[in-house]
């Protein structure tokens, strides 16, 4: 088995080796591909933003501010997306637009993708060398960014900005580089079985309740739509900056979401100091003028949103079901509930990481404290899920080994199984012969030594071999004949008696001897059987 495993590996190993080394192509260094794609990556990632920025400043004539202050906002804006905290007058501020972080993160992706490709990092030290320099090249980058949007209310220490950007590039440039090189398939491989089942497992629970705090945010704004407009109303920005408006909200659109989820799974989140928002406890002040906030509950859920907060025992249980189902045959209970409860845990570390991103500080005043908290979003989701995965696993398991109900038809009488493209002959010759009159040749005064149909004399047959005697309690079988040509076929009305039908054939005149020798069978003139329906001497 472990032969088995350990060559399934490094055949592996070797596709995928083979795969980011296409032949007849050189290898790009590697210095050179983590520039090419760090600043292509740095570039797409901050065109949403600068493009919402220039807008706002087109539709705020009044200021006389240069474009360049607009890209120097939009610039912040970038460096706040990878967790630079920006320094102002009033405070920090450190809510991240999570829209934009989703996307830099996806670029960022697609650049260790490409450079692992274009270098041929099929080891472990090929790409952690990729890495690397994608990462460093990636922190000079925001250092960069951090000197230019550098003004005199806002700006970001240019070594938190180093920092920030370089940790985020290394994340993500990790998970595309291992996807090339196939290291990360052969750590799943060699991973314990009751933590491989509970990774997957785990986010599918975490997935479920962050669409749930998304669909509960979406009905929330939906229901607050004309508070939302009174919102866009207060700024009167004109088309063009509602639209600046409208942009800015999208881009904290999976903010709100993860808002939504802390709230389904039980701890709620705060938009202040002092406040809390929950569906126990509902306590709001003074709130910013800001569109996604006019969603915000004002008092306790009604039975509508009641209804969402049991998503997290939901996807527990799913997750539960879907551990259950990857067991192996054989496979101990331990095994399987060990897999199930191991995805608590899972799915509350990625909720725990998500409610830390989707929070941070508005200023030093009382929106010092904004979003959920991470550890109690942790703490309940893991504990939520765990319960109800090991519920679901042993209820999934259960019902996979209950035995059928075809099979209790074993101490019943057995069904014979029929073949759709077998005749009748196959049938009969499956039934015993002790049970099946006329299988050896002594029922049945016309069937000749077991050759002809079961009952084609006068239905009558012997127990001891002597013939002529009807056999007690034994109902005589039915000759159905060809119709001959020209003559019309009998019909049997759906009401009639088929007993009576069968009487007549039984109370037929009995047949001389003569009459009960078998027929010769008829040949054709090349001595080939004829068939059809013997005929008896004159």
């Amino acid at each position: 088995m472990a032969r088995c495993e350990s060559e399934k590996v490094s055949d592996l190993s070797t596709r995928e080796s083979r795969r980011t080394e296409p032949a007849g192509e050189k290898p790009v260094p590697v210095l050179v591909a983590a520039l090419t794609t760090s600043i292509w990556a740095a570039v797409v990632g901050s065109a949403p933003v600068v493009a919402v920025a220039l807008v706002a400043w087109i539709a705020e004539t009044r200021s006389g501010a240069p474009a360049y202050d607009a890209v120097r906002v939009a610039f912040n804006g970038w460096l706040l997306a990878h967790g630079a905290w920006l320094r102002t007058d009033t405070g920090p501020i450190g809510l991240a637009p999570l829209a934009l972080s989703i996307l830099v993160f996806r670029q960022l992706m697609r650049a260790g993708i490409n450079s692992a490709r274009a270098t041929g990092a099929a080891t472990i030290g090929g790409g952690a060398w990729a890495v690397l320099a994608i990462s460093t090249v990636y922190g000079l980058v925001g250092g960069g960014v951090a000197v230019l949007a550098d003004t005199a209310g806002v700006h970001a220490d240019l070594p938190v900005a180093f920092v920030a950007a370089a940790v985020f590039a290394a994340v993500a440039t990790s998970a595309g580089v291992l996807q090339v090189n196939g290291i990360g398939t052969l750590v799943a491989h060699r991973l314990p079985l009751p933590l491989a089942r509970a990774l997957p497992s785990g986010a599918l629970a975490a997935c479920v309740v962050l669409g749930a705090g998304a669909l509960l945010a979406g009905l929330c704004l939906a229901f607050a739509a004309d508070d939302a407009t009174m919102f866009f109303g207060a700024f009167s920005p004109g088309v063009v900056g509602s639209s600046a408006l409208f942009g800015l909200s999208v881009l904290y659109t999976p903010t709100a979401a993860i808002w939504g989820a802390a709230y389904v799974v039980g701890p709620g989140f705060a938009v202040g100091s002092g406040t809390s928002v929950s569906a126990v406890d509902v306590s709001l002040g003074t709130m910013p003028a800001f569109p996604l906030l006019a969603g915000l509950p004002v008092e306790r859920p009604a039975t509508w949103a009641g209804v969402l907060l049991g998503v997290p025992l939901l996807a527990g249980v799913l997750a539960g079901v879907t551990a259950a189902r990857r067991r192996l045959p054989g496979e101990r209970w331990a095994s399987t509930l060990l897999g199930a409860a191991l995805a608590g845990p899972v799915a509350g570390g990625l909720l725990g990481v998500a409610a830390y991103a989707a929070g941070g500080p508005l200023g030093s005043g009382r929106l010092a404290a904004v979003g959920p908290s991470p550890w109690r979003v942790a703490l309940v989701s893991a504990v939520e899920v765990t319960l109800f995965a090991v519920v679901g696993a042993a209820s999934a398991r259960i019902l996979a080994t209950r035995p059928d109900r075809s099979s209790a038809a074993a101490d019943g009488d057995p069904e014979v199984a029929v073949d759709p493209g077998a005749g009748e002959e196959s049938v009969v010759a499956d039934e015993p012969a002790g049970d099946v009159p006329g299988a050896d040749g002594t029922a049945g005064d016309g069937a000749g030594d077991g050759g002809g149909p079961v009952g084609a004399g006068d239905g009558r047959a012997d127990a001891g071999g002597s013939p002529g005697e009807p056999i007690a309690g034994a109902e005589p079988a039915m000759v159905v004949e060809p119709v001959p040509d020209g003559e019309p076929a009998q019909s049997v009305e759906p009401g009639a008696d088929t007993k009576s039908t069968m009487a007549v054939e039984t109370e037929a005149a009995p047949m001389s001897p003569a009459q009960r020798r078998p027929a010769e069978p008829l040949t054709g003139p090349l001595g080939a059987p004829l068939h059809g329906r013997p005929v008896a001497d004159d």
